[in-house]
C-alpha cells in the first residue's frame, strides 16, 4: 500500500477503465481489516477448506509442495527458468496457487451460490457504465464477453513463469481454464476456442479465399475519424485502418471472416441504400459496423 498510496490518479473515477494489480492489493488490505485475519489465512479457513479446494493457497517460496510445477521463460529462444518473485508482492492480485480441478470446485460453488449470494455474484459479472455512458467490459473482477455468440464472463492471469486463462460460459453451463507454466504463452484463444467446442459451438474453420469474398473489398467509414480499408495483397485479404498496421483477414466457413488469429470477427451484408456494410464483432466490445465509401483495394 505504502508503495502506491500516495501516487496521483491516472483519471477521474468512473471515466475511464484501465486494469491494476494495485486495485487487487487494496481488496487484500481490506480484507485483512474487516475480518482481522491475515489474507492467506482467511482465504484457507473461509474459502478453500470449506470448499474443498486442497490443492490451493497462498504460495510461499520455503513451503515444498509434491509436483509443483516450474515457471519458465524464453530468452533468445531459449527457455530459462522465470525470474524470483516473492508473493508478499502481489499478494491479492496473484499470490494464489491452484489446480485445474480446485478451480472447477470454485466454478461450481460460484455457479450454485458459494460462497458469495447469486445477487453479489451478478453485480459482479455486469459490465461497467462509465461516466459518459460507455460500457467496459470490465465489472468486479470478471471481464464480460462472448464465446461464438454464447454469454461468458472470463480473466487471465499472469506472474513470473506463468500464464493462465479461465472461461465460464453461462448456458450452457461450460468451465475451462488453461494453466501453463510457461510466461511466453497465451492461453486466451485456446481456453475460449475449447469453450466454444464444449458448449457445441466450435468455431468455424478457415477456407481458402473465394472469388465472393474479393466483392466486399473497398474503404468502410466507421466514423468520421475512423476510416478502413479492405484490401487483397498476395492473395491475402488485409484490414488497416488509417495509421495502424494491416491485420490479415481469414475467410470462414461460416460466412464470417476473422482478424488474424484472433477470435474477433467480421461480417458483410448490402445496406437498405445499397452501400457494403462492415460488421466489427469484437468478443468483449460488441458490434461496430462502417459503411463503403468506394469500392477496389487490390
Amino acid at each position: 500500500m505504502n508503495y502506491f498510496k500516495d501516487l496521483p490518479l491516472e483519471f477521474a473515477a468512473g471515466t475511464r477503465f484501465r486494469y491494476s494489480n494495485s486495485n487487487y492489493i487494496v481488496l487484500t488490505y481490506l480484507i485483512e481489516r474487516i475480518t482481522a485475519q491475515p489474507y492467506p489465512v482467511y482465504m484457507q479457513q473461509s474459502v478453500f477448506q470449506p470448499l474443498g479446494m486442497l490443492h490451493t493457497r497462498y504460495d510461499d517460496h520455503l513451503t515444498v509442495i509434491a509436483k509443483r510445477a516450474h515457471g519458465y521463460r524464453r530468452t533468445q529462444g531459449q527457455l530459462q527458468n522465470a525470474d524470483f518473485i516473492s508473493m508478499s508482492q502481489p499478494q491479492g492480485a496473484g499470490g494464489l496457487i491452484s489446480t485445474v480441478d480446485d478451480l472447477a470446485i470454485w466454478h461450481r460453488a460460484l455457479r450454485d451460490g458459494l460462497p458469495v449470494s447469486a445477487s453479489l455474484l451478478a453485480q459482479a459479472m455486469r459490465k461497467t457504465t462509465l461516466a459518459d455512458g460507455s460500457a467496459s467490459p470490465y465489472g468486479f473482477g470478471w471481464i464480460i464477453g462472448q464465446v461464438n455468440g454464447m454469454a461468458d464472463v472470463e480473466h487471465g492471469g499472469f506472474i513470473n513463469g506463468f500464464n493462465s486463462y479461465v472461461v465460464r460460459v453461462r448456458q450452457p453451463d461450460v468451465f475451462v481454464t488453461v494453466l501453463t507454466n510457461a510466461e511466453f504463452l497465451d492461453p486466451t484463444n485456446l481456453s475460449v476456442r475449447l469453450a466454444a467446442i464444449a458448449a457445441g459451438h466450435a468455431y468455424a474453420a478457415t477456407v481458402a479465399l473465394r472469388s465472393q469474398d474479393r466483392a466486399w473489398l473497398g474503404r468502410y467509414r466507421f466514423a468520421a475519424d475512423d476510416v478502413r480499408v479492405l484490401a487483397e495483397v498476395d492473395g491475402v485479404l488485409q484490414l488497416q485502418r488509417e495509421g495502424e498496421d494491416p491485420v490479415a483477414v481469414l475467410p470462414h466457413a461460416d460466412g464470417r471472416y476473422h482478424l488474424g488469429e484472433s477470435l474477433d470477427a467480421l461480417s458483410f451484408e448490402n445496406g437498405g441504400d445499397g452501400k457494403a456494410v462492415m460488421t466489427m464483432h469484437d468478443r468483449l466490445m460488441g458490434d461496430s459496423s462502417g459503411t463503403r465509401e468506394s469500392i477496389g483495394g487490390n
